[in-house]
């Protein structure tokens, strides 16, 4: 919820890579539950991505400062 109507942009920027990093866990979980590991790989790179999309709205906000 507080990612849709958060106080400020950076609760809403917190929330998504909360949300993220429980993405990535669960994509963790499935490649432990179906013994497939081609999940982590997908789960590598979410997480990157996942931190990138962190980084540049960070930045975006910080130039529109």
């Amino acid at each position: 919820m507080r990612m849709i109507i958060g106080p400020e942009v950076t609760d809403r920027i917190v929330s998504l890579d909360t949300m993220n990093v429980m993405i990535t866990g669960i994509i963790v979980l499935l490649s432990h539950i179906f013994k497939n590991e081609i999940y982590l790989d997908i789960a590598i790179v979410y997480g990157v991505l996942s931190f990138l999309e962190t980084v540049v709205l960070s930045r975006y906000l910080e130039a529109k400062k």
